[in-house]
């Protein structure tokens, strides 16, 4: 509980780059679970899916921009450049549990690329 969600989110962030499956399953979230499914279906449907490819394995990534949109979701982007060179913009959204095993807990509830031009040029004349 005491883990602020802006280390767990630096710990996914570092497990993917390890491809540590693991360690990034058990740092996603009840729903993100829900959605993922198994530990074993979350490491094939990241393997598998070509817009998550940059993530894995990564040279590099770095912080490009956190907030609070409220006081139980952490949001924060990063610009990862992939081992294959070139960068990509990614969105992690943390949320803090209110009940159940995980109660206080920060949790990863989702990673997805940003694709939006529009996010892409505001984010990059903000830094």
């Amino acid at each position: 509980p005491a883990t602020p969600p802006e280390a767990v989110v630096a710990a996914q962030v570092q497990a993917f780059r390890a491809c540590d499956f693991d360690t990034a399953y058990a740092l996603t979230s009840p729903v993100g679970r829900a959605v993922a499914g198994s530990h074993e279906r979350f490491r094939a449907a990241m393997q598998a899916d070509s817009r998550y490819q940059p993530v894995l394995g990564h040279r590099a990534a770095a912080s490009v921009h956190r907030t609070h949109s409220n006081a139980n979701t952490y949001l924060e982007v990063f610009s990862v450049t992939g081992c294959q060179g070139g960068s990509s913009l990614f969105i992690w959204v943390a949320t803090r549990q209110l009940d159940g095993l995980y109660k206080n807990c920060w949790l990863v509830e989702y990673v997805t690329p940003i694709k939006d031009a529009a996010v892409i040029k505001a984010l990059q004349t903000t830094h």
